[in-house]
Formats: structure tokens, C-alpha cells, sequence
């Protein structure tokens, strides 16, 4: 299976170069199917997907969830490109006017404050946003994922990694045809150094 994932990937990706209008999927979307079907089905299932309506409907199911995931994985990257230029105008243009962010103690924030703390980041932090989930509900769209941020850190004469990996539950809202964040919850945060778990804290507020 690793073999046709990586050769389903390829090909997925030539054929959204090669026409304009599958564009919106991006590499993403390839590698998410590539995925998920290497994860749920045997390589002699592939085949009868045509034939067999269980198998094919759960690869339909499969397909659309990661057409949601490449376009909204799109929407996290713009907005933390405007939030890396401290374009609150642009990053809030993502945002609903009712946003509220929860952190992983229950403390709540409106944009402003969101915006205002997103400023005292480190500016060196390499960070990654990759979307696990995403399940659309009428006009709202429930979306888990994960943040893992790297910087280095000097402990005395030492140099250290530090990853902080921390995993979101969010609300998007379909606004006219535009999709805002509306919630954006913190369920963990691990955090790293040099490779070694270093703490786990759980949206209970409990530090393992």
C-alpha cells in the first residue's frame, strides 16, 4: 500500500497541475487520500471499489473530507500569514465578529485579545499547522488540528529544542460563502525537549 499511495499521490498531483480547475486542492488533498486509503483498505479492496457501494462510499466519504481539509488547511495559512505581519485588518477578515478563543485552562479571548497575544510570539519559531479533521454541519464546520511550533532555547551554555505540539477543536461559520473561524478551543499542549516529553497539559488544566 505504500508503494500505490506514493504513486496515487504522484498522480493526483500532476493532474492538479495540469488542469486549473482542481487547483483548489492542492498537494494536500493528494496526500490526505493517499492517506486515509492506505490506512482503511487492503490493496486487493482497491479494485472492487467500483463495484462494492460500501467500499465505494467510504472512499467518497474519505474524498470530500479531505477536499474540506486542503481548502480550510488553506484559510489557517492565510491568516497566520497575516498574523506573522501584524495585519490585524487583513487577519480579522478571517475571523467571525463574534470569535472566541479558549485556551487550554478556559480562559476565554475575543479577537482583540487573540490578535494582541499573537504579537508577543517569537518571530524565530518555525511553525506548522496541519488539519486532522474536518466535518461540515450545514453552515457551520467542526475542524480539529494541530500546531507544532519549534524554536531553540539556550539553558545556561546549552542549546535546546523546544517543540510545543498543541491540538485545537474550531468552529467555522459559512458567511455568505466566505467561512470565518468563530470558535477555537485548546485541547492539549505537549511540549518537547530535545525529543523528550517534557509535559502534557489537558484542557482540565492537569499538567502530566
Amino acid at each position: 500500500m505504500a508503494r500505490w499511495a506514493a504513486a496515487y499521490t504522484s498522480q493526483c498531483e500532476k493532474a492538479i497541475a495540469n488542469d486549473p480547475s482542481l487547483a483548489g486542492d492542492g498537494p494536500s488533498f493528494c496526500t490526505c487520500v493517499a492517506t486515509r486509503y492506505a490506512a482503511k483498505f487492503r490493496a486487493v479492496q482497491l479494485p472492487l471499489m467500483f463495484v462494492s457501494k460500501p467500499l465505494h462510499d467510504a472512499g467518497s466519504a474519505m474524498t470530500t473530507e479531505c477536499a474540506l481539509i486542503a481548502s480550510i488547511e488553506d484559510e489557517y495559512y492565510r491568516l497566520r500569514e497575516s498574523l506573522s505581519a501584524h495585519n490585524d485588518l487583513a487577519a480579522t477578515a478571517y475571523l467571525a465578529p463574534d470569535f472566541v478563543g479558549t485556551d487550554v485552562r478556559g480562559r476565554d479571548e475575543d479577537a482583540k485579545q487573540m490578535l494582541y497575544r499573537m504579537k508577543s510570539y517569537r518571530k524565530d519559531a518555525a511553525q506548522i499547522t496541519t488539519v486532522l479533521s474536518a466535518r461540515e454541519i450545514g453552515k457551520r464546520m467542526a475542524v480539529g488540528r494541530k500546531v507544532l511550533e519549534v524554536t531553540k532555547v539556550t539553558v545556561g551554555r546549552k542549546s535546546q529544542t523546544l517543540e510545543t505540539l498543541t491540538f485545537f477543536s474550531d468552529t467555522w461559520i459559512d458567511s455568505d460563502g466566505t467561512w470565518l473561524l468563530q470558535r477555537s478551543r485548546v485541547d492539549r499542549i505537549d511540549t518537547y525537549v530535545d525529543g523528550r516529553l517534557a509535559s502534557k497539559v489537558t484542557s482540565t488544566g492537569q499538567a502530566r
